[in-house]
């Protein structure tokens, strides 16, 4: 009998021009053979319904989806079910051997049926990201004694969960997200990703995604502030009055239309972290941008046991950043560009770093400016000063980004009177006084100061917040 294949197109990660077609079989029976045996391959499609939500019950069947499901049988008279054990194990090396020296990231599926198939990923090095000195070494020890076989055998002696959470704070842009990314790829781990604030999530579906977690992973959680995650209403009220105080929610996912998203609660949250079912062996990563707006038992000690700032750019790092991106290979070189020595780009990277203030720029600012000048070392240095400066004023008017031009500030008047640090507003005068009534206009004077509070240097790494407005 024929056998049928479906074609998928699918973009490759090394160059997106090129596309490759990966074949599955058709619905049907298909016989082949794996190592000297004959087995059959079934492949059928069935229908399911979507149950979700607490209102399922009265909406059974409002939903359905189609479901594929695979089927290996083998007949063999005295190997038993040695032969298709084989076979899987071949095709669980050969999966392992296509995902080497990748990071896969996986995310929950929209229909609820766990985890998808994960996105493979080249691997990160720690080289790739510039922190804060310190802050990357502390980290790698730490979660190199935690993932050591010995540390398992010496939690488990003295009944202590073996689990390890961390959280990273600091304005966007400092390299949160790249180093759980770098991190992953360093030790060989996969990343399970995680939205606390989809309204398709709620804490049975929160339960049964921890559930199904590997021992060995990194779980993600970002922008653990944005979530709106707080303390479950114990005022009383009604859930009818809850109800009718939460917005209408869209229906993309087969949800039925008057159905409320729930969300996931604190205590959900808290039992999936640490409660008395919770995985063992995971690491936990917490990003956030105002770590002050968390509820202090998702961050105490036992659920977060590192807390690490990830600061905007100093002097070291900017250098770094300049070298790494500077300091090529031959192959790396575009078209009529010179190679450099080291010694001529640690002393071009040195006087890039003296062209801007340190704490200011995050780094992704100071990494996307130098990517910019890649092929040009010597423009970035003499242009750094001006762009900078043009960055940090934008920063402190404001941007439109529609019109892609800073936004207007409202001129004084020809004859008002004017002064570089604010401007002056003078009142009619009053009954109370013949003489003019003058405001001093504080904004202006407050907004580089603003800018810059996020970016605050000399930040204790475990024991204080930075503040934030």
């Amino acid at each position: 009998m024929p056998v049928h294949y479906q074609g998928m197109a699918s973009v490759t990660e090394e160059n997106n021009a090129e596309r490759t077609l990966s074949y599955v079989p058709d619905i049907g029976r298909y016989a082949f053979y794996f190592g000297g045996h004959r087995m059959v391959l079934e492949r059928k499609r069935s229908e399911a319904q979507i149950l979700q939500g607490p209102a399922y019950d009265q909406h059974s069947g409002d939903k359905k989806q189609q479901e594929t499901a695979l089927t290996i049988s083998c007949f063999s008279l005295w190997s038993g079910a040695q032969p298709i054990q084989a076979l899987l194990a071949h095709v669980e090396a050969e999966t392992a051997l296509a995902r080497e020296n990748k990071t896969s990231i996986y995310r929950p599926r929209s229909d609820h049926n766990g985890w998808d198939n994960g996105l493979p990923r080249a691997a990160r090095t720690l080289d790739a990201v510039t922190l804060q000195a310190g802050v990357k070494e502390a980290l790698i020890r730490d979660v190199e004694s935690y993932l050591h076989a010995k540390t398992k055998k010496y939690y488990g002696a003295r009944g202590i969960p073996w689990r390890r959470g961390y959280l990273f704070y600091g304005p966007p842009g400092t390299g949160k997200t790249s180093f759980s990314t770098a991190l992953a790829g360093h030790f060989r781990l996969n990343i399970y990703m995680i939205s606390l604030s989809s309204q398709l999530l709620n804490d049975s579906r929160l339960d049964s995604l921890f559930d199904m977690l590997p021992q060995k992973c990194i779980v993600l959680l970002e922008d653990i502030d944005s979530a709106g995650i707080r303390r479950e209403d114990m005022s009383g009220e009604t859930k009818e009055k809850k109800k009718k105080k939460r917005a209408p929610m869209p229906n993309p996912f087969g949800f039925p239309a008057n159905e409320e998203p729930e969300g996931v609660t604190l205590s959900g949250l808290l039992n999936v972290i640490d409660g008395v079912r919770a995985a063992e062996g995971r690491l936990l990563i917490m990003t956030s941008h105002h770590p002050n707006t968390l509820d202090e038992a998702l961050i105490r000690r036992g659920r977060i046991d590192g807390k690490y700032h990830f600061g905007c750019t100093s002097k070291d790092m900017a250098v770094k950043l300049f070298m790494q991106v500077f300091l090529k290979s031959k192959d790396e070189l575009l078209e009529h560009e010179i190679a450099k020595d080291e010694p001529t780009v640690v002393h071009m990277a040195g006087q890039f770093a003296e062209l801007f203030s340190e704490y200011t720029f995050t780094p992704a600012e100071v990494q996307g400016y130098l990517i910019d000048h890649r092929a040009d070392a010597a423009k970035a240095v003499r242009e750094a000063k001006a762009y900078f400066e043009e960055v940090q004023a934008t920063k402190t008017k404001g941007f439109d980004v529609k019109d892609g031009k800073e936004k207007a500030s409202a001129e004084p008047a020809e004859d008002a009177p004017t002064d570089s640090e604010h401007v002056e507003k003078t009142l009619p005068s009053t009954p109370e006084s013949s003489e003019s009534m003058v405001v001093v206009d504080e904004e202006a004077e407050s907004k580089q100061s603003r800018v810059q509070q996020d970016c605050a240097s000399n930040r204790p790494l475990y024991d204080e917040w930075y503040t934030t407005s």
